[in-house]
């Protein structure tokens, strides 16, 4: 079992600016590794991640270690913004994996542009749905698109879901074109 980074440790190998969320090197570890050297590399989920001591760390997580003296465990940290790469205190928040999840960005074979409504062609028309605990509910079709986009906005709200992200893809179109009152 590797042992627990301890934040005194981290806190003599790096610098972590909380303003621009940059982790620079106090110490030289390795030939190519300069004292004051931003630190980090992108793994293949996009996330920064720094190698110390032979282990790896997402930095987003050396974040929450070094600002307030834990890794946490069984609770994600959310990057509020939705760039995996923006490790600014300001952007980082404690959150449940469900809200996590909620608060991913738009998938990369979503055409629409909105999360949970698409195009049927079978039925030639929109349809809406939502994903809750691990099973897809289907909302309802329209033939109109800023309907189907209604549709799934509604169901987030009514699970809460702005508690968990603010700006879903439907509450920004619907937002954008005007669809709702603020």
């Amino acid at each position: 079992m590797k042992k627990q980074l301890a934040q005194k440790e981290l806190k003599r190998i790096l610098h972590y600016n909380h303003n621009t969320g940059i982790f620079t090197w106090l110490i030289s570890n390795a030939p190519n590794t300069e004292v004051g050297q931003a630190t980090g590399y992108l793994n293949n989920r996009g996330y920064l991640t720094i190698g110390i001591k032979s282990s790896t760390y997402p930095a987003h997580r050396l974040s929450f270690l070094y600002m307030e003296g834990f890794l946490p465990k069984n609770i994600d940290i959310d990057h509020k913004n939705k760039c995996k790469t923006d490790n600014r205190w300001v952007n980082l928040r404690l959150i449940s994996r469900q809200c996590n999840i909620r608060n991913c960005k738009v998938g990369v074979n979503n055409t629409s542009g909105v999360t949970g409504v698409s195009w049927d062609g079978r039925l030639n028309k929109w349809t809406s749905q939502i994903h809750l605990n691990l099973k897809k509910h289907h909302l309802g079709c329209s033939n109109d698109f800023n309907e189907a986009v209604l549709l799934r906005l509604a169901a987030e709200e009514c699970l809460d879901w702005n508690l968990c992200n603010s700006n879903s893809s439907a509450y920004l179109y619907a937002k954008k074109h005007k669809l709702i009152k603020f």
